[in-house]
């Protein structure tokens, strides 16, 4: 497995980010810090990578030439984006997948030359957006469904609706609130969530999705949609959904085509499969127990039971909850304390499940502080720094303990032990 990097200089508030993405990389630090504008950077340039990835399927496949395609523009897909304002004659991105480059100044990376080293590449993108929490509106029409929806919401909605659409079962269970979602066919379907009591219980309740609770409504989408992707996606519609936008307006217009039937087409592979799943703020209105169910069951869907030799997946959020990262600890070193110490694996896993375990050198953990982004991994102990841990609750404990001792203390004996 290749860990790609990325290298960013001037990109809004970011003056200086230089990572490597491992397959879970997560980004922590204040509002405005720049977290979610590089999430959304990293999903762009992953995006770009795909398109490329498929144009070169296309002309190594003979249905199509190079000049068959435009350019990408860098100003429409930072538009598109909303990334067009962190862009500025200074800012400068480098973007290494595998082996292939982009990189640029003053704009976005859109051309590179693949390498033949990590062949063709089949790419799934997901972006789960902080305003997620709007969208049980739109589903229930208190939003018109026609409202025009910014990209990156755009995107949540249409992968909700695939994955619900795409489920095993008739209901999903939300493990972070223990609330299952189920929707009501009629004149027009309704999405409800209910309890997971026995259907005689007189406890047993059941609400419209819109009227759930924050927390619940916001979990459901990272749930749902990394539980779909990771276990049930099919590949095979990157390449179909390509093929119709390509060829409905290239060649499908001509009755005579050779390959208006895809049974036809010359059997160029995929060599890989990759997906992305991009979360901002995976614990919003979720109390800490809730977030470590959230986050346990994305390691799980993502690294242990959505695990093949066949795709290769990365994970990335931002988040201000410092929970999330006692919990990504833990998980951590049960871990890497099984691998190391095989023998007391029955004993780790009484305490934590394997399902939720998640090897260190899987994990990258970035602080973004004053523009820069600091990577807060102990390489001694592979974990979290816990210092760093330590530090967020530090003023917290400081203010606490100065007020202790107004309560005991006269001002005067404060004076005198300063």
């Amino acid at each position: 497995m290749t860990h790609d990097r990325l290298v960013v200089k001037n990109f809004g508030p970011i003056k200086s980010l230089d990572i490597e993405i491992k397959p879970l990389t997560i980004f922590i630090g204040e509002s405005g810090s720049g977290k979610s504008a590089i999430l959304k950077l990293m999903s762009l340039l992953r995006w770009v990578h795909k398109q490329n990835n498929l144009r070169s399927f296309f002309v190594k496949s003979k249905l199509a030439t190079k000049s068959d395609y435009s350019r990408l523009v860098s100003s429409t897909l930072l538009k598109m984006s909303g990334l067009e304002e962190f862009v500025t004659a200074q800012t400068e991105i480098e973007f290494t997948v595998g082996h292939t480059l982009y990189q640029s100044k003053a704009k976005l990376p859109t051309d590179a030359k693949l390498s033949s080293q990590d062949g063709l590449c089949a790419e799934k993108i997901a972006f789960i957006s902080e305003n997620r929490g709007v969208l049980p509106d739109i589903y229930s029409n208190k939003i018109p469904r026609g409202f025009k929806l910014p990209y990156y919401l755009g995107d949540t909605y249409e992968n909700f609706l695939e994955a619900f659409d795409k489920l095993d079962a008739k209901e999903f269970l939300i493990e972070s609130t223990d609330l299952s979602l189920f929707r009501k066919t009629g004149v027009a379907a309704q999405f409800f969530v209910k309890n997971n009591n026995d259907k005689e219980s007189s406890e047993g309740f059941e609400l419209k999705l819109e009227n759930a609770s924050s927390g619940t409504k916001t979990a459901l989408f990272s749930e749902i949609i990394v539980d779909y992707l990771t276990q049930r996606f099919d590949f095979k519609t990157v390449f179909d959904g390509a093929f119709k936008e390509f060829f409905m307006s290239k060649l499908l217009a001509q009755e005579d085509s050779p390959f208006s039937n895809k049974d036809n087409l010359p059997k160029v592979r995929f060599d890989k499969r990759h997906l992305s799943i991009f979360i901002e703020e995976p614990e919003l209105s979720l109390f800490p127990a809730a977030q470590k169910r959230l986050i346990q069951r994305l390691i799980k869907s993502c690294f242990n039971s959505g695990a093949s030799e066949l795709k290769e997946t990365k994970l990335a959020f931002a988040t201000h909850s410092p929970y999330i990262l006692s919990v990504i600890n833990n998980l951590v070193m049960a871990a890497d304390l099984s691998k190391d110490q095989p023998s007391k694996s029955e004993r780790i896993r009484q305490i934590i499940p394997e399902e939720y375990w998640l090897l260190s050198d899987k994990l990258g953990v970035y602080s973004i502080e004053n523009g820069i982004a600091h990577s807060i991994m102990d390489e001694e102990t592979r974990l979290i720094n816990a210092d760093y841990l330590d530090s967020v609750s530090e003023s917290i404990n400081d203010d606490f303990s100065k007020l202790i001792d107004l309560r005991y203390f006269d001002e005067t004996d404060l004076e005198v032990e300063d």
